[in-house]
């Protein structure tokens, strides 16, 4: 049992529907009360104002005494003066019936008790409005829709009433009409800002003490021209979803690293000194890794590619040049202090931006694992197997493929790419060469080949 909420608390639903359950209790007294099934009254009014409609009592008889009366129940007859009973029991409500106070309606209300939790919901009574706006542009960029379509879509919600919709959908999505683009030649730098990402990304969990790892590299748009795109990416440790802090893009990567860089390195330095203020609690900022792959650390760092004579960025071995490059000597370990005293000079080609920052020169930028034992040593090992005399067979190459293959439908769905043919190793991605390095055991691997 639970207690009625007041009348005046309910929404215009739940008002309609306690009204309605009372003249059911009222119309349910009145055929306790009759003894007669052939007659039915009609309930009139002793004034010049007469009911517009009758409540017919089918085969019900009520007694004179019982009938109400407006001067016993002056209640009950105003209710039944903004009530449009129809001839077969049905009640239509007024627009209007929601200006009379409880009141005047039932005033004994408050005290009843009744057992259904269906006639009062809690969204009844605090409706929270939905945000049209919100939800299209959540949908916009959720679903990649264009500008062109967004805007038809909008027309078109427009004409059916929600005039409160932007005819464009850059109004929509409060598009900035003007960016702050740099010149970097031979292309152009946006800085989105490190601080302005991570402020976007905390939440309340988010530890005070903020460790940020950086990745930089360069990707081409297309096949069809030169130009390409060099982002600058952060993710907080410990997280797995990556920021945008700034893009490059030109027809080639950025001729001066230091025009480039400048941005990242001044909101890094100010970050590390002062940290940033968000909702009242302050942070303090620390990047922990700076992660490249071989080309674009031998960029950032100023130092030679890796296929220079003096290019390991771990030790200070001389390569030997044999139709590739090889290092095949033990030598000096490379330290922060003699990499900022240029120790190997043959090793550097310039100042880089990031020996501003108190960073470990070496520590801080770790080798690239994807293309140095994925793609490398991985593929290498295949390429040997199937390719280089000796050689396998073709019936192990085949037995090889087949019982490689045949592991897919055990694979679970965590795992991006499923076993494909080993045939067609060359078009591998680093992630099916990870599971073929690291998830199938050594002597599985020896089983398939004999």
């Amino acid at each position: 049992m639970s207690r009625r909420k007041p009348f005046h608390l309910l929404s215009e639903r739940s008002k309609r529907r306690r009204i309605a359950q009372e003249v059911q209790e009222e119309m349910l007294e009145f055929e306790s009360d009759s003894s007669d099934s052939d007659s039915s009254y009609s309930l009139t009014d002793n004034s010049e104002t007469q009911i517009n409609s009758t409540v017919q009592v089918p085969r019900e008889k009520l007694s004179t005494n019982d009938m109400p009366q407006k001067s016993d129940d002056n209640d009950f007859e105003k209710f039944l003066d903004h009530l449009e009973i129809e001839s077969d029991g049905d009640i239509n409500y007024f627009s209007d019936s929601s200006n009379f106070s409880d009141s005047e309606l039932f005033s004994e209300c408050d005290d009843e008790m009744i057992e259904s939790s269906d006639n009062d919901d809690g969204d009844d009574n605090n409706p929270v409005p939905y945000d049209l706006k919100s939800a299209l542009k959540s949908w916009q960029i959720e679903h990649f829709i264009n500008r062109g379509a967004m805007n038809k879509l909008l027309c078109l919600l427009r004409e059916a009433g929600h005039k409160d919709l932007p005819k464009d959908a850059r109004t929509l999505q409060r598009t900035k009409r003007k960016t702050l683009i740099n010149q970097c030649d031979p292309g152009e730098y946006y800085h989105y800002g490190l601080e302005k990402a991570l402020k976007d990304k905390i939440s309340k969990e988010t530890d005070p003490n903020i460790k940020v790892k950086l990745n930089i590299d360069g990707l081409p748009i297309s096949k069809s021209t030169k130009r390409t795109l060099w982002p600058i990416q952060g993710c907080i440790a410990g997280e797995h979803e990556p920021f945008i802090i700034g893009v490059y893009h030109g027809t080639s990567k950025p001729s001066s690293v230091d025009d480039y860089l400048k941005p990242l390195i001044n909101e890094c330095a100010n970050l590390k000194n002062e940290g940033f203020e968000l909702d009242g609690k302050h942070y303090n900022f620390l990047v922990k890794s700076i992660i490249c792959d071989s080309p674009a650390a031998s960029y950032v760092l100023c130092i030679k590619q890796h296929n220079g004579y003096f290019a390991c960025r771990k030790c200070m071995v001389e390569g030997d040049y044999d139709s590739r490059m090889e290092f095949l000597e033990d030598a000096q370990l490379r330290t922060d202090t003699n990499f900022r005293n240029r120790l190997n000079e043959e090793h550097h080609k310039g100042l880089s931006p990031f020996e501003t920052l108190d960073i470990n020169m070496i520590t801080f930028f770790p080798l690239d694992y994807m293309h140095l034992v994925c793609l490398g040593v991985t593929k290498l090992l295949i390429r040997l197997w199937l390719k280089v005399n000796p050689r396998f067979s073709a019936i192990k190459t085949e037995r090889f493929s087949e019982s490689f293959t045949s592991l897919k439908p055990y694979v679970p769905k965590e795992f991006n790419r499923k076993p494909e043919s080993i045939l067609n190793y060359r078009f591998w991605k680093a992630t099916t060469l990870r599971f073929f390095m690291l998830d199938l055991s050594f002597s599985e691997i020896i089983w398939m080949m004999i």
